[in-house]
This record gives structure tokens, sequence and C-alpha cells, in this order.
């Protein structure tokens, strides 16, 4: 029981070890640079064009309330697939400087490395690995969906199930 209260400590003791190190905060600021950059101009693009894309797949002769409420879901989910997109391109632009800082912090503890293959080979490392993920994602969505032929059982676990498999995939 004590090693499992003493595993809780790794993330403190990992934030210390990185905060005594400002050689390491270059690749850190790299990548939180690309993500916020990358994350306003998503944002902007949704509230640019969001009206526009209203418009576009919802009927102007339909009734006002319908067609505001199928709005903001529509909404919704685009802005949920934009989350999921930010997390996918998001993570794909900042491996190779999180790969150089993982690098760097393993040479530091001692631990000995193969060569470098440079930045363009960790990027597409990464779209690779990227990719598999989300295909994987995918399928695991699907099957959980399978799980409405189920009666009332699997109507009440899809939901907990597929949140779990998002916020797992996400974190």
């Amino acid at each position: 029981m004590d090693s499992f209260f003493f595993a809780l400590t790794y993330p403190f003791r990992g934030i210390a070890y990185f905060l005594r190190r400002p050689a390491l905060w270059k690749y850190f600021a790299a990548a939180v640079a690309i993500n916020l950059v990358l994350f306003a101009v998503l944002v902007y693009l949704f509230l640019h064009y969001r009206q526009d894309l209203v418009d576009a797949l919802l009927p102007a002769r339909w009734w006002h309330w319908l067609r505001a409420g199928l709005g903001w879901l529509l909404t919704a989910a685009v802005f949920v697939a934009l989350l999921f997109l930010f997390t996918f391109v998001g993570n794909m632009l900042a491996a190779p400087f999180l790969d150089l800082m993982t690098e760097r912090i393993l040479t530091e503890l001692g631990e000995t490395l193969p060569p470098s293959r440079g930045p363009l080979r960790a990027l597409g490392r990464s779209l690779v690995n990227q990719t598999l993920k989300l295909v994987f994602f995918g399928a695991i969505q699907i099957a959980l969906l399978l799980l409405h032929l189920i009666p009332v059982v699997g109507t009440a676990l899809h939901p907990l199930l597929s949140t779990l498999v998002g916020v797992a995939f996400l974190g």
C-alpha cells in the first residue's frame, strides 16, 4: 500500500525536476506555443464560419425554433469534433519538441539512447501513431454502438463506456 501512495508523488516530483532545469523550458514553450496558436486558429475559424455552416446544412424554410435548436446541436457536435482534431493535430505537431525534451532528460539521467533521427522523422512517427490512435478509437466507438442492439442494458451502458473511452484516449 505504501508503494501506491509513493506513486502519487511522481507527478509532483516530475514537475519539481522540470522546474529545476531551465534548459528544458524551451521545448515545453515550443510545444505549448504550437498548441495555443492551433487552438486560437480553430476557435477563430469555428466562430467565424459557424453561422455559414448552420445556414448551409439547415434549410431556411424550417421553423425558426427548430432551426435554432438544431443549429445549437450542430454547433456542439462540430465543437466536439474540433476538440478531437485539436488533440490529434496538437499532439502530432508538438511531438518533435517533446521527443527532444525526453531525449535530453534521459541523457541527463544517464540513459544510453539510439542516435537521433531528426525532427522530420519524429513528425512522421507522430503522424503514424496519432492516426493509429484515431483509427483504434473509432473502431472502439463503433463496437460500443453495437451495445444498442442489447435492449435496456446496452442503452444504459453505452454512454458510460463511451465517455470512459473518450477520456482514456484524450488523457
